[in-house]
């Protein structure tokens, strides 16, 4: 989004979580967690509107591998830290799009920690590696990216069993996930929330997903 849509787009979300007082209660009693994720340039401009609502926090949707030097272009960590807590890491469309390596992503999650963000690890299937220490992980199947194929409930449930994840793991799906879904998704004690792609562009779908938390 641009700076215009991103301003836009926090001003119906934040009225509406605002005002639901139900939600309020469970986000002041470590009920949910929501953690936005917009682009680089839009961190800014969103942190001073959140920074006295509890449990609403800034993540990144990437990080560079790199600590610092003439990396031109490159977001480090270190830079991202004074405005975000958490970072997405190994997203489908970065490893797709970026050709990103495990290898690489590796890289990028010890540089998330060594500045104190959190890893919100992607993977796609049980051959993408994550760390055994992964305190967040986000399972996205490629095909039900943004396709309206999402994965039935059983079908996530019975990957995430596959898995070495310790109990105190947060284990995130990710493919098409809309209000309807989300609410079997839900009833399942497996799946702990969602890593919401194009649900999340629209403010009021987004908020009508966050309140079934």
């Amino acid at each position: 989004m641009t700076q215009s849509q991103a301003q836009s787009w926090m001003h119906v979300f934040l009225k509406s979580i605002l005002n639901d007082s139900n939600l309020q209660q469970k986000l002041q009693t470590n009920q949910i967690k929501i953690i936005i994720c917009p682009p680089y340039p839009i961190l800014a401009l969103i942190r001073p509107l959140i920074k006295n609502i509890i449990n609403v926090e800034l993540g990144s949707q990437d990080l560079s591998m790199m600590n610092e030097g003439s990396y031109t272009g490159e977001c480090t960590a270190k830079m991202l830290k004074d405005y975000a807590t958490f970072a997405i890491i190994g997203h489908s469309e970065r490893r797709k799009y970026f050709l990103e390596t495990d290898e690489i992503i590796a890289k990028k999650i010890n540089q998330a920690k060594l500045q104190g963000l959190e890893p919100v690890v992607c993977i796609r299937n049980e051959v993408d590696s994550y760390p055994p220490d992964v305190s967040i992980l986000a399972y996205e199947p490629v095909y039900a990216i943004g396709t309206g194929q999402n994965e039935p409930v059983q079908k996530v449930v019975d990957f995430k069993n596959k898995l070495r994840l310790t109990n105190q793991a947060h284990f995130l799906y990710g493919g098409s996930v809309d209000p309807d879904n989300a609410k079997l998704y839900l009833e399942s004690d497996s799946i702990n929330g969602f890593l919401i792609g194009t649900s999340s562009l629209n403010p009021q779908i987004f908020y009508s997903i966050v309140k079934l938390g």
